[in-house]
């Protein structure tokens, strides 16, 4: 895995980057996969000189790999269309069903000694509560993490209330964003 910002800020830098990370692949038979890819699979802008360049390099560097690469982003209304015609196959991923987040959440919270194989610590209206809410597993686990880290800093373990403080702290910002 290498992320776009590991390939360099220039078109001969990424050229670069892309010939000997390509090769590599090629010699060991292995699937890259460039993480956040965004910034090479933008359309193109008349005022942006220096993205057009990589974009125009990435182009030529990708019709001619022989190799698997996957790409990721979260920008889908943003691609370049040159870059959707290079794309064979495109995956995306729905937003996590309410069980699937209901696993996280248990997964995350008896992780950090809040859920445990014997009982819910968290009752069953309050786990309902934080389901609800569409985040994905990065997400939960970054509040899980916060928390710990909140209650750690003040001395004790982490608690059912320093979570729900996170939560509350995120679901603010996220009205704000």
């Amino acid at each position: 895995m290498v992320g776009a910002g590991d390939l360099g800020t220039t078109a001969h830098d990424l050229d670069s980057a892309l010939s000997t990370l390509f090769a590599l692949a090629s010699t060991w038979k292995a699937i890259v996969l460039i993480d956040e890819a965004d910034v090479f699979l933008e359309k193109r802008d008349v005022h942006d000189l220096v993205r057009n360049s990589m974009v125009a390099v990435f182009l030529r560097q990708l019709e001619y790999y022989t190799g698997i690469l996957i790409l990721t982003t979260n920008r889908l209304e943003t691609i370049d269309h040159a870059m959707k015609s290079r794309i064979h196959v495109s995956l995306r991923y729905e937003p996590l069903s309410i069980e699937t987040r209901v696993r996280l959440w248990q997964a995350f919270l008896k992780k950090a000694g809040l859920q445990s194989d014997e009982g819910n610590i968290i009752d069953a209206k309050l786990m309902n509560e934080l389901c609800q809410r569409p985040l994905n597993g990065r997400e939960i686990k970054n509040i899980i993490k916060t928390a710990t880290i909140f209650a750690s800093y003040h001395g004790r373990t982490v608690d059912v209330q320093d979570v729900l403080r996170v939560v509350q702290t995120t679901d603010d910002l996220s009205e704000v964003m």
